[in-house]
């Protein structure tokens, strides 16, 4: 049995993405004024994070590892990629898994990487530009697409190589992001979990590769994902999304400084409850839900936290029952 895409998860994506990727394009959202438009080529990306890579101190450069940021081979990867079509006929995909040989070479080789920065600019706010979510998320399907070749081909191991970089791929598409960069790393886990859950129910797997498998599940946390950090990201935005509706005024009264501080108070609460288990966070989301001194503004722009923690159960009990499946 698959796992299956549900219709509330991909309701809440699209509700999660109004606080940053729809304030990109929309004339409805709070501009951060005189931004300016930036540029998200692979090209200029490289050499944003590669500038800013060099600018850090030497002693921060060393290390096993330290000085190299896996977003840089990511994005390399990228520029090589070609898209896989919806729809496509099974010698298509095969003629563009072929083509993207190069950009599934890259990309293993970055997930061996321990950092990654995507070099988010969070001054920018809602127009901080995010346009590898959408890279990220289909060189992702193209690794698992080629996963299953390979498992298809009679290449057991190689398929296991390939669904372990896409298990490590997923945990850096979220690194530094909002909540959007994780239910994007969620929609690649999940491709991933996917493409290998039918091998496993059919036994196509012997016991060494169910082993590293299960080895690589296990040694992830019960929900995965950077959750805590994911929520408090969200309030940086909003912040700066704050300040250019003070400064451009407008009928409704804009958050003070002191509710500012008071929404970030307890925003912080609510983070660091995204490090429990997800019954301890409901109760602490409920708790803040009954406070009555968030400004509207904060508490009708934050994504739903209730919806985030429900996605949290759902991670929790699909890696649980992966699990169980590669014992």
């Amino acid at each position: 049995m698959r796992i299956r895409d549900r219709g509330a998860l991909t309701a809440f994506i699209c509700a999660t993405a109004l606080a940053v990727v729809a304030a990109q394009g929309s004339t409805n959202a709070t501009p951060v004024q005189n931004a300016p438009k930036p540029l998200y080529t692979p090209d200029t990306m490289l050499r944003r994070i590669a500038a800013e890579q060099n600018a850090a101190p030497a002693a921060q450069r060393q290390g096993p590892g330290a000085e190299q940021n896996a977003a840089l081979g990511y994005w390399m990867a990228f520029a090589q990629m070609k898209e896989m079509p919806v729809g496509g006929s099974a010698r298509d995909t095969d003629a563009l898994l072929d083509a993207n040989a190069a950009a599934l070479a890259t990309l293993a080789r970055a997930t061996r990487m321990t950092a990654c920065d995507w070099g988010i600019d969070y001054a920018l706010g809602p127009n901080a530009p995010i346009a590898h979510l959408p890279k990220a998320r289909a060189l992702a399907r193209v690794n698992s697409a080629a996963a299953v070749r390979a498992m298809g081909r009679g290449r057991g191991d190689e398929a296991v190589d390939q669904w372990l970089v896409g298990m490590r791929f997923a945990r850096h598409i979220e690194s530094g992001g909002t909540l959007i960069a994780t239910l994007t790393a969620w929609n690649a886990l999940r491709n991933t979990w996917s493409g290998l859950e039918p091998w496993v129910v059919e036994k196509k797997l012997n016991a060494a590769q169910r082993s590293r498998l299960a080895d690589a599940v296990r040694m992830l946390p019960e929900t995965v994902f950077h959750w805590d950090t994911a929520v408090l990201n969200e309030a940086r935005v909003l912040q700066v999304a704050a300040q250019s509706a003070t400064s451009g005024g407008g009928s409704a009264a804009p958050p003070t400084e002191a509710e500012t501080k008071r929404f970030l108070r307890e925003i912080e609460r609510v983070g660091d409850a995204f490090t429990r288990s997800p019954d301890e966070t409901a109760v602490v989301i409920a708790a803040y839900m009954k406070e009555t001194d968030v400004h509207r503004f904060y508490r009708e722009s934050m994504p739903s936290l209730t919806k985030t923690n429900e996605t949290r159960r759902e991670v929790k009990a699909e890696r649980e029952r992966l699990l169980a499946l590669l014992k």
